[in-house]
């Protein structure tokens, strides 16, 4: 869903398959299950490619189901104790792990980094925020960098930092990792304890 859509899995208009068939989310990986889903795929694909390395394979992938399995654990856990308050995003990248850990964005800008905003949307989103009583927006670096302080004139809303392009990080072995906690913390900055 864009902004203030529905997301995807709230739409019954249409049968699950036809859509997945339409339009692939690309953002699967922000579900650490999901993405063991996705190594098993890939130490099948290589185990095939390279059978002379397949021990190996398959101890790196058991080492990675670990980690990722301890990396959903911490971050369900945290979201049982706190759910995040009001929030917006900059675009539509999060659903697998909204999904996942039970935290839902009020709704997405749905900007492109390309095209400016105009008068008109930039005064019917200042509305919505204020309609839904959003409490915070999370940016991205990809995105107009202005854009936050045009939204919040009167310093109202809490702005942090998502990167799900992984833009600000350096390449490492703990990439992944370090971008899905961070995603982790910077939602649970916007939240209040469940009572």
């Amino acid at each position: 869903g864009g902004m203030w859509d529905a997301h995807d899995d709230e739409e019954s208009s249409h049968d699950e398959h036809e859509h997945h068939k339409k339009e692939m989310d690309a953002h699967v990986w922000t579900n650490p299950l999901l993405a063991i889903k996705m190594a098993d795929a890939m130490a099948d694909t290589l185990a095939e490619a390279i059978p002379e390395h397949k021990a190996k394979i398959s101890n790196n992938l058991i080492a990675l189901k670990k980690k990722l399995q301890a990396l959903d654990e911490a971050t369900f856990e945290q979201f049982t104790k706190e759910k995040p308050s009001s929030y917006l995003v900059f675009h539509d990248a999060y659903q697998y792990f909204e999904r996942r850990y039970g935290v839902r964005a009020a709704g997405s800008i749905k900007v492109h980094p390309e095209t400016p905003m105009s008068a008109r949307r930039l005064a019917e989103i200042k509305n919505k925020i204020i309609a839904l009583n959003i409490q915070c927006l999370f940016k991205e670096p990809q995105f107009e960098t202005d854009l936050p302080a045009k939204l919040d004139s009167k310093k109202t809303l809490k702005i942090y930092l998502l990167d799900p392009l992984g833009a600000s990080y350096s390449p490492s072995k703990d990439l992944y990792f370090n971008m899905i906690r961070d995603i982790s913390h910077a939602i649970s900055k916007c939240t209040k304890p469940i009572l």
